[in-house]
């Protein structure tokens, strides 16, 4: 069982009396325990009411199952990364690395039912089988673009051989018509959907826009990149992109 302490760190009940996995137990000790207490802290100082140990452990939970039939397993050395950065600080970390605290243990060829249970990255759960497709080359066939926010696992039941992977670090994406590698437009050119402009620019009115980073001005209604909010001065006449604070993504009150 997972013991439930509340915001103020006073132990009450235990939660439940359904046993965790070893798997899932050993998450819950390495990383959940750690992470939603530093988490209490971060919604203290954010302002915004906690619901305690109990809640965040299982919330939280919710994103790991595939720790319970040992499909997936967790990463030590991410979860020490992760860990480290949220004790310095309270901002949100990226998704990239919180996604990867887990990986698959199933290899290429091996059935799945989602892309977690896949091990490595890129990983496919292509028609519930996973694959370690190959990185795209412009005009390659391919089934789904991954850039540096978030883990490129993904699950496919569609796209064109060999269903490599688009990388927009590469300037490429997966052109979801033709299912191949397509160069990103770049910033300043015209566009028509979002996915056209990469994971660091947006589609606004045509054009690509290039997401503003820490700092800059945010004023005019221009959007904020990857785990960043636009926030206001003191006087409410100018808007820069700070970190956003893990309280606001993180599950305070699930």
């Amino acid at each position: 069982m997972v013991s439930t302490i509340d915001a103020s760190g006073g132990a009450t009940d235990t939660r439940g009396t359904d046993a965790l996995s070893p798997g899932a137990q050993e998450y819950v000790n390495a990383y959940l325990q750690p992470y939603c207490t530093r988490l209490a802290q971060c919604c203290a100082q954010a302002g915004i009411p906690s619901s305690g140990m109990g809640p965040c452990e299982s919330y939280e939970l919710g994103f790991v199952k595939y720790l319970n039939d040992g499909s997936a397993v967790i990463v030590p050395s991410v979860i020490q990364t992760l860990l480290s950065q949220l004790n310095s600080s309270c901002d949100q970390p990226s998704y990239a690395l919180i996604g990867a605290t887990t990986d698959g243990t199933r290899t290429s060829g091996q059935p799945c039912v989602a892309p977690d249970q896949c091990a490595g990255t890129p990983a496919l759960c292509l028609n519930g089988t996973c694959m370690t497709p190959p990185r795209g080359k412009a005009g390659d066939g391919c089934s789904v673009t991954c850039d540096d926010t978030s883990v490129c696992k993904w699950e496919v039941s569609s796209g064109k051989s060999p269903y490599s992977v688009c990388y927009d670090q590469d300037g490429l994406r997966c052109d979801s018509t033709t299912n191949t590698c397509v160069p990103v437009s770049a910033i300043g050119a015209a566009c028509l959907t979002y996915s056209d402009c990469g994971a660091h620019a947006e589609c606004t009115d045509g054009t690509c826009l290039a997401l503003a980073r820490v700092g800059q001005d945010c004023s005019s209604g221009q959007s904020c990149g990857p785990s960043l909010q636009c926030v206001s001065n003191a006087s409410g006449t100018t808007y820069t992109c700070r970190a956003l604070s893990v309280a606001w993504s993180g599950s305070c009150s699930p």
